[in-house]
């Protein structure tokens, strides 16, 4: 599960999401999520993210599993 990713969300649209990638402690988190598909260049600067929202147990075994 290389590919998962923490992300904070910082705003939602209605096709998108925006979020740090990976997750800037200085964003307070309105939520996390497992991103399943992201644009994100090396700097990882905001970009648009395609998430799926996940519970805390499933967060925590992908996290784990980074």
């Amino acid at each position: 599960a290389k590919d998962v990713v923490i992300a904070t969300i910082v705003r939602e649209k209605r096709s998108y999401v925006e979020a740090f990638i990976p997750e800037d402690k200085s964003i307070a988190p309105k939520d996390k999520a497992v991103v399943v598909k992201a644009e994100a260049d090396a700097c990882c600067t905001v970009k648009h993210i395609v998430v799926k929202r996940v519970n805390a147990h499933v967060r925590e075994r992908a996290a784990a599993e980074v």
